[in-house]
């Protein structure tokens, strides 16, 4: 896991954290001493996290750029956790909309909110 990390210099001189096939850029250090990057890719929201000595600690998103199958078990409920946050969030809204407009629930647009 940690040799799979490597820090480069980008172009403009600042750090890039890549690993097998991606690139993450440097974001901020965080209260609990960890380091977090994100896609350097703008329109994609994957993180990681490092330690101070720039080891893989964890990864934010399960999707593609989640490669390590093992993560600290730690992490993994923290991710769960703000992922079930984010979906309560579109649950209550869609509820909020129910009690707001009773008559839109009745058309397709419905259908269209529940996809959110």
């Amino acid at each position: 896991m940690e040799s799979s990390l490597k820090i480069i210099m980008s172009e403009r001189g600042k750090e890039l954290a890549v690993v097998p096939s991606h690139e993450y850029r440097f974001i901020r250090k965080r209260k609990d001493e960890l380091l977090k990057w994100i896609c350097y890719n703008k329109s994609c929201y994957a993180s990681i996290l490092t330690d101070v000595k720039k080891t893989l600690v964890f990864h934010r998103t399960f999707d593609a750029h989640f490669y390590n199958s093992h993560p600290p078990i730690y992490f993994v409920l923290e991710a769960l956790k703000e992922m079930q946050a984010e979906t309560n969030i579109k649950i209550s809204t869609i509820r909020l909309y129910k009690r707001i407009y009773p008559k839109l629930f009745h058309l397709k647009i419905y259908k269209k909110l529940t996809m959110l």
